[in-house]
């Protein structure tokens, strides 16, 4: 079979077995080219529906809030408006403080009708649902693109990043959040060698890319790179041994009855409200943490890319 990153038609070695759901098991499968790691088969729009259920948009609105209001002021230093996209909304959170604190035009897509609902409803957001190609919005249109932890959740990531390029403009920007997949992989397999059954998957992640795979995809789809981070360095660390994991680590792998079961509503938590020194203060400590470049003992990459030159000339040539 070929890759779905890299289109290598070699055979892939089987590292594990992991689930989204307790109805089907999935082989996770390693392509010696890219190094890339993905589930196979890959999950239907009805696993995914169910794995993306109401409990899944269980995040603190008000940290989301206040994170976008600080993003705001990045945008403004770039410009005083522009047309901004968030990839993988959730409930919108992010995009209302951004909203609230810029002049920006915000924009989102998100998976969950329900969430979608909910933005456009309760905070009168424009959230479109479903894949972004399906979203309708025109050519380099946005100056700002933003996604966090999406990538992997996506069934074809070379033309998501395609559709990613042509609706960013000629000097937009395009900031990326993904795992760095050999770290984000490990606990499965890791699980399912010591447990001997399959691992449940906690977080729904249907690739894990390597280093030498997202650089390539970005490259050939093209992006050229302006900035690379590593994040999360201590949880990173503790995936990779050197750090200790904590004594109950295995319980979030674990299959049980109570797996996969649903909320009925879509009422998403209300979290106690800190200070808004509270919040910048664990914003800011988060980020300080964050080293340059990409290595191996993180456990995200932050990517922030442009347009290459040699891109929009082919294109043109296209037209």
């Amino acid at each position: 079979m070929h890759c779905f990153v890299c289109g290598n038609n070699d055979d892939k070695r089987s590292i594990c077995k992991s689930c989204l759901t307790k109805e089907l098991t999935h082989d996770i499968l390693t392509c010696e080219s890219c190094g890339t790691s993905f589930l196979y088969p890959l999950p239907s729009v009805a696993e995914l529906n169910e794995f993306y259920g109401n409990t899944y948009y269980d995040f603190d609105k008000n940290k989301d809030e206040h994170g976008g209001g600080i993003f705001a002021k990045k945008l403004k230093r770039i410009s005083k408006t522009g047309n901004f996209l968030d990839i993988g909304c959730s409930t919108g959170h992010f995009l209302k403080g951004i909203k609230d604190k810029s002049d920006w035009q915000v924009f989102g897509t998100e998976f969950s009708g329900n969430a979608v609902k909910y933005a456009k409803e309760k905070l009168e957001l424009d959230v479109r649902q479903g894949d972004l190609k399906e979203s309708g919005f025109t050519e380099n249109y946005f100056d700002y693109i933003h996604m966090n932890n999406v990538l992997e959740h996506v069934t074809d990531p070379v033309l998501f990043l395609k559709e990613i390029f042509r609706v960013l403009k000629p000097k937009g920007t395009f900031e990326l959040l993904v795992p760095n997949g050999e770290a984000d992989v490990a606990l499965l397999k890791r699980y399912f060698e010591e447990e001997k059954t399959p691992a449940k998957s906690k977080d729904g992640h249907i690739f894990f890319f390597s280093k030498k795979a997202l650089l390539n995809m970005l490259e050939q789809t093209g992006f050229k790179i302006i900035k690379t981070k590593t994040c999360s360095v201590s949880r990173g660390l503790r995936v990779a041994g050197y750090l200790p994991l904590k004594k109950n680590w295995k319980e979030a792998y674990r299959l049980t009855e109570e797996s996969g079961k649903e909320k009925k509503d879509f009422s998403p938590r209300e979290p106690k409200k800190h200070s808004g020194a509270y919040y910048s203060y664990r914003y800011f400590m988060n980020n300080s943490k964050n080293l340059p470049g990409l290595h191996s003992f993180g456990l995200d990459f932050l990517i922030v890319a442009g347009k290459s030159r040699s891109a929009d000339a082919q294109q043109k040539v296209r037209r």
